[in-house]
């Protein structure tokens, strides 16, 4: 896309330039070039964009991938598993550990451990 605008500017200047009077040819080429070099630029810093973005979220998956094969591995060894968070709350719902604790199987989502 970009490359035909470029080339689509290219053309339209020389046309411009045969048909503008001499006055208005040097305003005309410099807001031209300006306007190529702007395109050039923004479409430089939005490619790296989308490259940093896809990055960030292949390295995301590969971290979510990694973390879900660490939490079957504990819940094939382990009896119970429970997810906590930074305040050492119940961070998602674990039955078996409800189960184990309570004797009854009711949610303790947002309990806090003593």
């Amino acid at each position: 896309v970009i490359f035909w605008n470029v080339v689509y500017t290219i053309v339209g200047m020389y046309v411009n330039v045969n048909i503008l009077p001499p006055e208005f040819v040097q305003p005309f080429l410099i807001y031209q070039l300006w306007s190529i070099t702007i395109l050039l630029i923004l479409s430089h810093s939005m490619a790296k964009s989308v490259r940093l973005d896809l990055g960030r979220e292949v390295e995301a998956s590969m971290l979510r991938g990694e973390s879900s094969g660490s939490w079957g591995l504990l819940d094939m060894v382990c009896d119970v598993v429970v997810p906590l968070d930074e305040r050492l709350m119940i961070h998602d719902v674990s039955e078996r550990f409800s189960a184990l604790v309570t004797m009854q199987g009711g949610s303790m989502l947002g309990a806090k451990l003593q």
